[in-house]
């Protein structure tokens, strides 16, 4: 019998037609022009089908996230992008309103301030009786032979401490990182209520009543919120280094 012409002969073991009997799969065999194929397994088949069907799910996710994000508002946009410096600012300005709320509350305003001054008066004249003023300290006033300083709201250093806490509080570090800012920065801005109060006195000594005014309103106002700012500065700076490389 003559094989066809898609037939081989194997030696002792009859002719192999390719009508009765398949190629195993997986196994490769020769095809017409001598060209080699390989059947797929049937868990190859099912594992290409699974890959196909996770790229198309996740080509619809990126699809979908890409018109949700379409989508957006320009503000929602906006605040994504600009999200810790929105937050940041609104958690400044909500800490604000409650520090004059808790400052204009009856025992804080009527008790815990005035204790403040008288501490400030002491603390004050204190200093200055060691240089030789001797100065004498009645309640929230020193007074000595040459001048007479009265300390009142105002000069107690309330408002620039409060906007340092509240900026430390509202900034988007660690908290551990925040309580030694506090308390370093409460402790600064403290002394150098001390130094302005003896500076303006100082100042009432030896110059004009309209020096000691400028002095007063103007620059030590606006030096103490700078030095606030400075020194809420200055602890971010720290703090941002610190949560870097903890």
């Amino acid at each position: 019998m003559q094989p066809c012409g898609l037939c081989d002969t194997i030696p002792n073991k009859g002719v192999y037609s390719h009508y009765n009997e398949y190629p195993k799969p997986g196994v490769e065999s020769l095809g017409s022009g001598g060209k080699r194929h390989r059947k797929r397994r049937p868990q190859e088949k099912r594992g290409h089908e699974q890959t196909s069907d996770s790229t198309n799910e996740g080509w619809k996710g990126a699809t979908s996230q890409r018109v949700d994000r379409h989508q957006l508002s320009r503000w929602q946009r906006w605040r994504r992008r600009r999200h810790p410096v929105f937050r940041f600012v609104v958690g400044l300005v909500i800490l604000l309103g409650l520090f004059q709320a808790l400052i204009q509350w009856s025992p804080v305003k009527d008790k815990a301030i005035p204790t403040y001054l008288r501490f400030c008066a002491r603390t004050s004249g204190a200093v200055m009786n060691l240089f030789g003023e001797q100065a004498a300290i009645h309640d929230s006033t020193i007074s000595s032979r040459r001048f007479s300083i009265n300390i009142k709201r105002g000069c107690d250093a309330m408002q620039p401490t409060t906007l340092f806490i509240s900026g430390v509080l509202a900034s988007p570090v660690l908290f551990w990182s925040k309580i030694p800012g506090i308390i370093i920065g409460i402790l600064f801005l403290g002394i150098m209520n001390l130094v302005r109060v003896i500076s303006l006195f100082y100042i009432g000594v030896f110059c004009s009543p309209e020096m000691f005014e400028f002095m007063h309103h103007d620059v030590w106002q606006a030096a103490f919120i700078f030095l606030a700012i400075i020194s809420w500065g200055l602890w971010a700076v720290w703090a941002a280094r610190r949560t870097r490389n903890p």
